[in-house]
């Protein structure tokens, strides 16, 4: 019996939205396990205003552009960012709170990245099997599953540059209006949520420049390059609402004034079991993290992948001939996109980027790139079967273990570490640096405590309103927050330290009066202790 290639399709079609449906399931059974971050209640103040600054302009009838632009920008931090403006916009249509809105829309934006992952893997590496691959390293990676709910800056996108690769490869091999349009709407989202995005952009221009100058006439080549300039641009500016006057102007003003002001944030870091001020945190600090927080055999066979990449393409570099470019086919050119969009954002974050804090999330747009340097490695096993089956073996044997440790330490799959910072008990990091467990705090304490009034105060630099704001109206009126010095029921400690360091130790001076009734451990880190008064 014949089974038709149409047939293959439809399972695989089938199979594909069976388990994107199971994943949505298990977000949407999950989601509101986790907390939210130090700034979240910030970023949704800036959103709140943004978004009914849009209202205003779109339906009062008494509108006054100055005023209202005026006082729009005169009370948010100008953090635009296009996701709260759906939260606020689902919100208005539906029956949900913010943070759920936030937590789910997060997930599902990122489960949309994961399919375009496995179209980018599938387009360039003909293989399934490794489509499936990336999607289930991408998952099962601790602290990317996790923040995948409530990180809504790096998470959200890192979700659509991945989105955004996949639209400049489908431009690669067809540059058409169609094309176009939808990379040049997917690049102003971009540019919206970080405008470090600018690298990636140029990087894309130059490189179709260099691409099609010998294909394309060069009236067609100009009209296109200007049209994906323009066309980004101008989305951008139509939904980053902050650029509406004077856009030119407050476009430089942000880069070189607003963005450098966000840039003298001081906080300490316990890196490497010392403490640093994020201004002047060692050179090696992303990479430790990276190193350190993702599993050791996929930095492995990234190191690999990315040392043949870029061996490769200085070879070619050295003996480039006149009129060739260093790329010889589609999918190299895709490849040394990759590459050398990673080299030049790292070393350029890293070299000239002066805010080192709360671990590498601030890189974690890098994170699909680090897997398709895996990809890289492993296409080139193709012909030694064996070897190449029993790296896919391991590969998914890990992807296996990550899941069971993501199940098992549920919901605290963000302070995840590999096995290399349990070698030296003195090598410890920033834990819970956002407060994110402070909401499963008030959840045990809730449990445990009858009474209708519960003071909570807390010695470390995290903020307790931030979590006890997602907690329902009933749980809400139960708890009081107050100072240590006012000598709560409970003290929270979840060791974030505040640049002045003497604050913190102030506030533990007070722990004597209490004693120690629950912590949170995963693999034997503390990551937050609850004391009650005594």
């Amino acid at each position: 019996m014949k089974i038709s290639y149409t047939k293959i399709n439809q399972y695989e079609m089938y199979l594909r939205f069976i388990i994107f449906f199971t994943l949505f399931c298990i977000g949407f059974n999950i989601f509101s396990d986790y907390g939210v971050s130090l700034d979240e209640d910030a970023y949704i103040y800036n959103g709140l205003i943004e978004y009914n600054f849009l209202r205003n302009f779109f339906y009062s009838e008494s509108f006054n552009f100055v005023n209202e632009y005026n006082n729009y920008i005169n009370n948010t931090e100008k953090l635009s960012n296009l996701f709260y403006l759906l939260v606020f916009f689902i919100r208005d249509i539906s029956f949900l709170n913010i943070h759920q809105i936030s937590h789910m829309l997060n997930f599902c934006i990122f489960l949309l990245s994961c399919y375009f992952f496995y179209l980018l893997i599938y387009k360039r590496f003909s293989s399934k099997l490794l489509a499936y691959l990336a999607i289930v390293i991408i998952l099962t990676t601790p602290r990317i599953f996790a923040e995948s709910f409530y990180n809504a800056r790096d998470l959200f996108y890192m979700s659509f540059l991945v989105i955004n690769i996949y639209l400049f490869n489908r431009l690669l091999e067809n540059f058409n209006i169609r094309n176009i349009i939808f990379f040049s709407f997917i690049s102003a989202i971009c540019l919206n949520l970080r405008i470090f995005s600018l690298i990636f952009f140029i990087l894309s221009l130059f490189i179709l420049i260099l691409e099609f100058e010998s294909s394309k006439k060069v009236k067609v080549l100009v009209f296109n390059i200007f049209l994906v300039f323009f066309l980004t641009f101008l989305i951008f500016f139509v939904i980053t609402p902050y650029y509406w006057n004077d856009p030119v102007i407050n476009f430089f003003k942000y880069y070189f004034s607003d963005l450098s002001t966000t840039n003298e944030i001081r906080i300490t870091n316990i890196f490497l079991g010392d403490l640093y001020s994020s201004q002047n945190s060692p050179w090696y600090y992303f990479i430790i993290w990276i190193v350190f927080t993702v599993p050791v055999i996929y930095i492995f066979l990234f190191f690999l992948g990315f040392l043949k990449s870029l061996i490769y393409y200085l070879m070619k570099l050295i003996n480039l001939k006149e009129n060739t470019n260093i790329w010889s086919s589609k999918n190299e050119l895709i490849d040394f996109y990759i590459v050398f969009s990673f080299i030049l954002t790292f070393f350029l974050i890293t070299r000239f980027g002066k805010i080192n804090v709360d671990g590498w999330r601030h890189l974690y747009f890098l994170y699909p790139l680090i897997i398709y340097c895996i990809f890289i490695f492993l296409d080139s096993l193709k012909k030694f079967k064996n070897i190449y089956l029993s790296i896919i073996f391991i590969l998914f044997t890990q992807a296996l273990l990550s899941s069971i440790w993501i199940y098992r330490n549920h919901p605290y799959q963000y302070v995840y570490f590999n096995f290399l910072e349990t070698i030296n008990e003195k090598i410890n990091f920033d834990l819970d640096y956002w407060g994110i467990s402070n909401y499963n705090i008030y959840k045990y304490i809730l449990s445990k405590e009858n009474d209708d009034q519960i003071t909570i105060g807390t010695v470390s630099f995290n903020d307790l309103n931030d979590n006890y704001n997602i907690l329902d109206e009933k749980d809400r009126s139960r708890i009081k927050i107050t100072n240590y010095e006012n000598s709560p029921t409970y003290l929270i400690d979840n060791y974030r330290i505040p640049y002045k360091i003497e604050k913190i130790d102030n506030a533990r001076k007070h722990l004597s009066n209490y004693k120690k009734v629950h912590e949170v451990i995963v693999d034997k880190n503390i990551i937050s202790t609850l004391y009650k008064i005594k």
